[in-house]
């Protein structure tokens, strides 16, 4: 903020006191402009997730709160980029605050949420059970843990089927119904929402 001082002086001159203002400007305060340029407001495959901001005026000091924990000082790069490498991110969802201060020791604050999913789904083939069936018409089902798609195939892949799932993308269902006699080995494609990928064989 503006601030101003004001000095009042007097002065004799003769039988006419003279006054003389003073005003002296002091700076203005300018709030830095935190960048968050990671973590984005995403799900990340992996726990391994960079921390980096900048500034738009040179800064003394960056840190971060993860989760409403301390701070944690970030490695200054120069005087306008902080960064920092977290290795072990747990799974799920996560809120970071980054707090900063200029050279002249002036703070800010901003923050971002972000998820971690490194885990396949698991996927789970119900049916076609490892037996020999009487009919060409097979059922295929598969289930999930967690949302997602899933294709089946029965030659690793050359053909892929799609599947009917249900409303929480987490049931899988088809019928084939022009199955050929002999032996097969059914493979599910699936992945989950944010692409980790899951082949299961049957």
């Amino acid at each position: 903020t503006n601030s101003t001082n004001v000095n009042l002086q007097r002065a004799a001159t003769g039988n006419v006191e003279a006054a003389f203002w003073q005003v002296v400007q002091l700076p203005t305060a300018i709030y830095p402009t935190i960048t968050i340029i990671s973590p984005l407001n995403q799900t990340y495959t992996t726990t391994t997730i960079d921390f980096n901001v900048s500034l738009s005026e040179s800064g003394s000091w960056c840190g971060f709160s993860l989760d409403g924990a301390a701070n944690v000082t970030m490695t200054k790069f120069n005087d306008t980029y902080f960064n920092y490498t977290n290795s072990t991110m747990s799974q799920g969802g996560h809120n970071i605050v980054f707090s900063c201060n200029t050279s002249l020791g002036v703070e800010n604050s901003t923050q971002e949420s972000f998820s971690v999913d490194s885990f396949s789904p698991l996927v789970i083939i119900i049916s076609p059970e490892n037996k020999t069936y009487t009919t060409s018409s097979i059922e295929f089902d598969f289930s999930l843990n967690e949302a997602g798609y899933c294709e089946y195939s029965l030659n690793n892949g050359v053909t892929n089927y799609t599947m009917t799932s249900n409303s929480s993308l987490t049931g899988f269902n088809a019928t084939n119904s022009s199955i050929a006699d002999g032996s097969y080995n059914v493979r599910a494609y699936c992945n989950d929402s944010v692409g980790n990928k899951n082949y299961t064989t049957n």
